[in-house]
């Protein structure tokens, strides 16, 4: 007799990290009311990952093996080809979900008939304490504001989508390692339908080992090829000024880093490039100084902490 499918996949890339996968195995397979095969995808892991994995007896588990640390698209499509479910969802093993994050997602996709949805998230520093909630952006007009920037939260691992949708645009871009998602995003908005789920039912941790902060490549680099593939930068005065926020997430990272005098200057040159360039250069570096602040993790006196969603705390 033959065995029911699962519903969803959900595809776990990883290296060198057990301290994070231990964890992002007990979110993903803690989800309620969905029946979810895991597919971990271990790229080139020297530390104890290939033992731990090995010595799983989840039948839920499974394991693939990417050899050469080829990168975290590589090691996701190494993934999506292992899936067997009907949806596909992606979680980076440094990540959390909410116990009916899936479950939410799926009955939204059901109701409207939709081919992808993603919820809104919650920014979470080290110590799971909440530095700021995002919300989804609306499905209408996706298309546009995803050639800009990515208006989708917490990267790869917001998004559910169906697995016939997924091989019609293809997976993900091998090419990029940092913008990845947001590439695939634009090929998924251009065909759609989107469903947005409201609440913050996502968790994405900043610490030290994010690629973001840590990753040598020059992610501008990505970028210019990111608009070349699909046909240049955002013409419109709207889109040009959604692009900015690209330059501050970039500054956010070179901020967290460490690197503070990168981080004031790229903030700066993105708000003369994409803000206007009749602004008065005094204008422009108030707006990156206030950019360079607001995207650090330090709260000045008086800010107000966001409230962290109940399921968080089941993290801590």
């Amino acid at each position: 007799m033959k065995a029911e499918l699962p519903q969803v996949t959900v595809v776990i890339p990883t290296r060198d990290r057990w301290s994070f996968l231990r964890r992002a195995l007990d979110v993903a397979l803690g989800q309620e009311d969905v029946d979810a095969e895991v597919v971990v995808v271990d790229d080139g892991s020297t530390d104890e990952t290939p033992r731990r994995l090995a010595e799983l007896r989840d039948h839920r588990v499974r394991a693939v093996r990417v050899e050469g640390g080829r990168g975290v698209g590589a090691a996701r499509n190494a993934g999506i080809v292992a899936a067997r479910g009907e949806w596909i969802a992606f979680l980076d093993d440094d990540d959390l979900w909410s116990p009916r994050k899936l479950r939410t997602q799926l009955d939204a996709l059901r109701a409207a008939g939709g081919g992808f949805a993603y919820t809104g998230a919650v920014l979470l520093d080290a110590s799971l304490t909440a530095v700021h909630i995002s919300p989804a952006p609306p499905p209408e007009g996706l298309l546009e504001l995803t050639r800009a920037f990515n208006p989708i939260p917490a990267g790869s691992s917001n998004v559910v989508v169906h697995a016939d949708l997924l091989r019609r645009v293809g997976r993900f871009d091998e090419r990029l390692h940092q913008l990845a998602d947001w590439e695939l995003w634009i090929r998924l908005a251009a065909v759609g339908p989107a469903v947005a789920c409201d609440e913050p039912l996502v968790g994405y941790v900043q610490h030290a080992g994010q690629m973001l902060l840590t990753d040598a490549k020059d992610v501008f680099d990505e970028l210019r090829y990111l608009d070349r593939k699909h046909g240049g930068p955002p013409s419109s005065a709207e889109g040009g000024g959604n692009r900015r926020l690209f330059w501050r997430w970039v500054a956010r990272g070179d901020l967290e880093a460490g690197r503070s005098v990168r981080a004031a200057s790229l903030a700066l040159r993105g708000e003369w490039l994409h803000h206007g360039r009749g602004n008065a250069l005094a204008g422009a570096l108030v707006l990156a100084w206030r950019a360079s602040h607001r995207i650090g993790r330090t709260r000045r006196r008086g800010s107000v902490t966001p409230r962290v969603p109940g399921w968080v705390e089941d993290y801590r």
